[in-house]
């Protein structure tokens, strides 16, 4: 996919065009038009997936992301420490959260996903980015209301849309990147069965001091002071559907034992 953005003048059209073409002059011609099925097909284009039902959990939904929904998020409580103020949404009027909806949730190599509780509340929002759909790959995100967490609702609506992720999207794996400091998502991901692929430094952008600052003193061993810049420490994390689907079969096997 990186070809798809990289600095390359008519090169990649060009041989797409190319292909396109010796595609259209050898297809079966059918009811006086060409099949636009057989050129995807010979390009290797998979029919992406829309997500047109919902997918529940014991005490979750997972289903499509709405405009609607981003109106419901923009009224969650926000978030009071620096720390995850990213997750708070500030877009005042209309126009803003239309655009907010049109680039950054359905924006290209992005989809959203809504998630409800068991009153139908809207509390959380998972998001896939840099979206390679020829490689197989994805970057997950998760929002959850502030009220809403530490009830086991983050792993919950994870482990539901991985099924569907693996499954009928058709995804080979999964990455994400989470701070070191958010030991309580890094717990949520190992036990979803993601594993540390990595780890980095990534500049703060927080918008406040955190070394030096005492609220912060139980987690300063997670950030770095380099010629007076504020690094934070990062981890990249994946999941592959083989290891996933494992992880579910001896989930159940467990589970049949036990009810036995």
């Amino acid at each position: 996919m990186g070809n798809l953005d990289g600095p390359q003048p008519g090169g990649f059209h060009f041989s797409l065009v190319r292909k396109a073409n010796f595609c259209y002059k050898n297809l079966e011609k059918r009811s006086g038009d060409y099949s636009v099925m057989g050129i995807k097909e010979f390009l290797g284009i998979k029919a992406r997936p829309q997500l047109d039902r919902i997918l529940q959990g014991p005490r979750v939904k997972v289903r499509k992301f709405s405009r609607e929904d981003l109106d419901k998020r923009s009224k969650w409580l926000p978030y009071e420490d620096p720390l995850y103020r990213h997750h708070n949404i500030y877009l005042p009027t209309t126009g803003m959260l239309d655009y907010w909806y049109k680039t950054w949730v359905n924006g290209r190599g992005r989809i959203s996903f809504a998630i409800d509780d068991e009153a139908d509340r809207m509390m959380g929002q998972i998001s896939l980015r840099e979206i390679d759909w020829r490689g197989g790959v994805a970057r997950l995100g998760i929002s959850l209301a502030s009220d809403a967490v530490g009830k086991g609702y983050g792993t919950e609506a994870l482990r539901v849309f991985l099924r569907y992720y693996f499954g009928e999207m058709g995804f080979k794996r999964m990455v994400l990147d989470v701070a070191q400091f958010n030991r309580r998502a890094i717990r949520c991901y190992e036990k979803l069965g993601f594993t540390v692929t990595r780890d980095f430094l990534r500049e703060n952008t927080f918008g406040v001091r955190l070394t030096g600052n005492t609220r912060f003193r139980n987690i300063r061993r997670f950030f770095v002071i380099d010629q007076d810049c504020e690094w934070i420490k990062y981890l990249d994390m994946e999941l592959t559907r083989e290891k996933f689907l494992q992880d579910e079969a001896r989930t159940r096997e467990k589970e049949d034992a036990e009810g036995s």
